[in-house]
């Protein structure tokens, strides 16, 4: 069993996904020492002393745009209310179907 790193079973896939995925575990897999919250857990550091901020639970409503469509921040809803959080740089990890679809301005062309 191994499909499920794909999501597909191996008679539906390539057979190239599918050797890709055999091979990838052919010598065993790694994982960090601890976890995988290791990874987040010291990679925190960087972010914040480069100016940035890393936030948990804090669901997105919405990407902020301007009148020409580019990114400048995102709108976070908190119990006290919405805030918006301004940044030269915004990344999803929503997918982009999620991103286009809920977070951004609409209609999407």
């Amino acid at each position: 069993y191994n499909y499920g790193d794909f999501g597909t079973p191996p008679k539906q896939s390539g057979f190239l996904m599918q050797g890709m995925t055999a091979k990838h575990f052919h010598e065993g897999a790694y994982y960090p020492k601890g976890g995988s919250s290791e990874i987040a857990f010291h990679i925190i550091p960087v972010i914040e002393k480069a100016g940035g901020a890393v936030l948990v639970a804090a669901p997105v409503s919405n990407i902020l745009t301007d009148s020409s469509g580019r990114a400048f921040g995102v709108c976070v809803h908190k119990s006290s209310g919405d805030i918006e959080i301004h940044a030269p740089v915004i990344v999803s990890a929503a997918g982009v179907c999620n991103t286009y679809q809920r977070l951004g301005p609409q209609p999407v062309v």
